[in-house]
C-alpha cells in the first residue's frame, strides 16, 4: 500500500479529497513554534481536521498516529493530513489496537496544543482511565479561553477533553465536533485563514497574544462568581446537563467549567444513556444542548432538529468537486526546501514509477557551497603529489599526525630518462627555436625565409644588366628587332563600311480591359417609421403620512437582531417582531442589525416587512412600509 493523504480545500467547490504521496505545505508542529494561531484561525483547522477524519472513516481509511506533525498548511489556506496507508505499530491512544476511536484521541491532542500554550503532562496515566481523565481536564482548564466569547468555552473544553477519554467510546464522532468548531469560528473576529497560512509559512502571521487584546470580550458586571462554585455563563455546554439534582438549565445558560469534578461529573453524566430505546447513533452524540455550535447563528432551527434526531439529511462535511479539487501530481512533490518521507539512495527512489513514488526527505547537505567561482573548486580532489627526486629526502607533512592512517605505498614506475644531448646540438637551440620551434614562432619563420628568397632575387636580376644595354626579353629573334614596314594603302582595295540600319520593332498590341458592367443600384430600403415619442410617466406621489396616527410594522427575519432610530427605544426580536412607530415620528427610518450585519428601511404607515442577512448586509424585501 503507497502513501496517500487527505487534503481540504478552500471556494465554493472546496471539500475533502484523497491524493498521492505527501502533502504539501508546513506542518502544523513547525508552525506552532512560532506562536499560537488566531482563535478563528485555529478552529478552522481543527474543524478542517475533523471533516478530514469523518470522510476517511467514510472510505474505511484509519490514519493511526493524528499527530501535528502529520498536519500540513499551504498558502491557499488548505489543511493536508498525511500520512494515510503506512503501516504503524503504536498509536498515541491508550489502547494499543488502532481504529477510529484511536485516530479521535489524536485530534484531541492536536486540537489542545492548537490552542493551548502549555503541555500535557506525562505520563498522562495509561494504565488508570480515571487518573489518565483527571489529567486531561486538569490541562484543558489551564487554556486561557479569554478572548473565547463565554458561551462557546464550555463547548471547547467539552469537545477537547471528550476527545481525549480514556474509553474509545466515550470519545465523540468527528462529525459531532465539527459541526461546533466550524459553528464557532465563523463567529469570531480575525485575520482570513488564506491569508494568514500564506505568511504563516514565511514565518509571519498574526499571534495569539498580538491578538488578545483586540479579541479579549469586555466582562459582564451581571456574571458573579459564587463561592466555591462555576461561573455562569451564555454558552450551550451545560445546557440540560445536571451539575445537581435539579432539572437542567435552559438553552441561553451554560457553564463554563472551573473546577475538575464538575466537569468530570459532567462528563460522566453526558456519557450515560438517558434513553434506551435509541439507536447507537443517538448515543455516540454529545448530550442534549451540546454541539452543533448551538450558541451561534450559523445553523438554522431546522438544520439543529437534524442534527438533535441524527437524520442524514444534517449538515455534514463533504468532498470536494471540480477546481477544488487538489491537483494529484503536485501533490505528489513535497514543497521546496522541506524534507521527503523515508530514506534510501535518490537514483533508487527516481527510476521508480511516478505514480506510486514518495519523495524521500532530503536532509541538509554538510557541504556548503559559495556563489563566488573562485570557490567551486574547492572539493574536487586534488591531483596525487608528484613522486619525490632522489637526491631529496622524504619529508613528513607537519599537518598528519603519526596515528593517523596512511594510503598503502605502490611501488612506483623507473622514471623516463630524455635522450642524450650532443654539444652541437646544444649550441644551436636559440635559432632553431626561434625559427621553428612552437606554432607562432614557426608561421613567423616561414614568412621571414619567403621574404627574404624573394629580395635576392631581385638584387641578383639588377646586378645582371650591364649599364647603357636594352634589356630584351627572351625568345625574340633579332630580326624582328627593326621597324616592321606597313604595307601601302593605295595598293589595298578598301570598301567603306555601310551604316547598319536598325529594324524598326513592330507595335505591340496593348490589350483592351474588358467592359466594365453596368453598376447595379442598390435597393432603396423604405423608411422605417418611429413611433411617437411616449410622454415620461408622472410621479407616484407617495400616500400622505397619516395624521396622529401610530403605524403597526410586523418584521419578520430568520435570525435575531436589533431594531433601533424609529422608536423611541432599540427593540430586539428573534424570527418575528411586531411594534408601533408613532405618528409624530412618520415618515421614520429603521435601522436594523442583524448578528453585525446592518441595513435601513423607511416606515410610511402599517404594513408588514421581511428582512434577512446578506454577507455584510441586511436586505430587506422592500424599502418602506406599506
Amino acid at each position: 500500500m503507497s502513501e496517500f493523504h487527505y487534503v481540504r480545500t478552500l471556494g465554493p467547490d472546496g471539500g475533502v479529497d484523497a491524493a498521492d504521496g505527501p502533502a504539501i505545505g508546513l506542518d502544523l508542529e513547525t508552525v506552532l513554534k512560532d506562536g499560537l494561531p488566531p482563535w478563528r484561525v485555529a478552529l478552522e483547522v481543527i474543524a478542517a481536521l475533523c471533516e478530514i477524519l469523518d470522510i476517511a472513516d467514510e472510505d474505511g481509511e484509519i490514519h493511526g498516529d493524528v499527530h501535528p506533525r502529520y498536519v500540513f498548511i499551504d498558502e491557499t489556506g488548505a489543511v493536508s493530513l498525511e500520512g494515510f496507508g503506512i503501516p504503524r505499530n503504536s498509536n498515541p491512544a491508550p489502547e494499543a489496537e488502532q481504529t477510529k476511536a484511536s485516530d479521535l484521541y489524536g485530534l484531541g491532542y492536536t486540537a489542545f496544543v492548537t490552542i493551548s500554550s502549555h503541555e500535557l503532562p506525562h505520563p498522562l496515566g495509561e494504565a488508570n482511565a480515571s487518573d489518565h481523565d483527571d489529567r486531561v481536564i486538569d490541562a484543558v482548564l489551564e487554556i486561557d479561553l479569554s478572548a473565547v466569547p463565554d458561551s462557546m468555552q464550555g463547548d471547547v473544553q467539552w469537545f477537547v477533553a471528550k476527545l481525549m477519554s480514556f474509553q474509545p467510546e466515550d470519545r465523540p464522532r468527528a462529525l459531532e465536533a465539527w459541526r461546533t468548531f466550524i459553528a464557532f469560528s465563523s463567529e469570531l473576529q480575525g485575520p482570513d485563514i488564506a491569508e494568514w497560512c500564506a505568511a504563516a509559512l514565511d514565518g509571519g502571521g498574526e499571534r495569539r497574544d498580538e491578538l488578545q487584546q483586540e479579541q479579549a470580550p469586555a466582562s459582564d458586571p451581571s456574571e458573579d462568581e459564587e463561592l466555591g462554585g462555576p461561573m455562569i455563563g451564555k454558552g450551550p455546554l451545560a445546557s440540560k446537563i445536571r451539575f445537581d439534582d435539579g432539572g437542567g438549565t435552559s438553552k441561553a445558560n451554560a457553564t463554563a467549567f472551573w473546577t475538575r469534578d464538575e466537569m468530570k461529573r459532567a462528563m460522566e453524566r453526558a456519557a450515560a444513556v438517558e434513553d434506551p430505546s435509541e439507536d447507537s447513533l443517538v448515543e455516540d452524540r454529545p448530550p442534549s444542548g451540546i454541539g452543533g455550535g448551538s450558541a451561534t447563528s450559523f445553523w438554522s432551527r431546522d438544520q439543529l432538529d437534524a442534527m438533535a434526531r441524527g437524520d442524514r439529511s444534517a449538515p455534514r462535511p463533504r468532498r470536494a468537486e471540480g477546481e477544488g479539487q487538489r491537483r494529484k501530481a503536485s501533490a505528489a512533490h513535497p514543497a521546496p526546501g522541506r524534507p521527503a518521507v523515508g530514506g534510501g539512495d535518490e537514483e533508487t527512489v527516481l527510476n521508480q514509477p511516478f505514480g506510486q513514488v514518495a519523495p524521500r526527505r532530503f536532509e541538509p547537505s554538510q557541504t556548503s557551497f559559495s556563489p563566488h567561482p573562485s570557490q567551486q573548486g574547492r572539493d574536487r580532489p586534488k591531483p596525487p603529489d608528484p613522486p619525490p627526486r632522489a637526491d631529496e629526502p622524504t619529508q613528513l607533512s607537519a599537518e598528519r599526525s603519526p596515528q593517523e592512517p596512511t594510503a598503502p605505498n605502490h611501488p612506483l614506475p623507473d622514471p623516463v630518462q630524455p635522450p642524450p644531448v650532443s654539444p652541437e646540438d646544444g649550441n644551436a637551440g636559440g635559432l632553431t627555436y626561434v625559427l621553428f620551434g612552437g606554432g607562432v614562432a614557426a608561421f613567423a619563420a616561414v614568412i621571414v625565409g619567403v621574404l627574404l628568397v624573394v629580395v635576392v632575387i631581385l638584387i641578383a636580376l639588377l646586378l645582371s644588366k650591364s649599364p647603357g644595354e636594352e634589356v630584351t626579353p627572351a625568345g625574340v629573334p633579332t630580326e624582328a628587332r627593326g621597324e616592321v614596314p606597313l604595307p601601302d594603302p593605295d595598293g589595298l582595295d578598301l570598301i567603306e563600311p555601310q551604316p547598319a540600319t536598325k529594324p524598326r520593332p513592330a507595335p505591340i498590341a496593348k490589350p483592351r480591359p474588358p467592359p466594365r458592367p453596368a453598376p447595379v443600384p442598390a435597393p432603396t430600403t423604405a423608411p422605417v417609421p418611429r413611433p411617437p415619442p411616449r410622454p415620461p410617466p408622472r410621479p407616484v406621489p407617495s400616500p400622505a403620512p397619516p395624521v396622529d396616527q401610530n403605524a403597526r410594522v410586523q418584521l419578520s427575519s430568520g435570525g435575531r437582531g436589533v431594531v433601533s432610530g424609529c422608536t423611541s427605544s432599540s427593540l430586539n426580536f428573534d424570527g418575528r417582531r411586531a411594534f408601533q412607530v408613532e405618528g409624530y415620528r412618520l415618515p421614520a427610518t429603521c435601522l436594523i442589525t442583524i448578528d453585525g450585519a446592518r441595513g435601513v428601511f423607511q416606515v410610511h404607515g402599517s404594513g408588514d416587512i421581511s428582512c434577512d442577512k446578506q454577507g455584510a448586509d441586511v436586505l430587506c424585501d422592500k424599502n418602506q412600509v406599506p
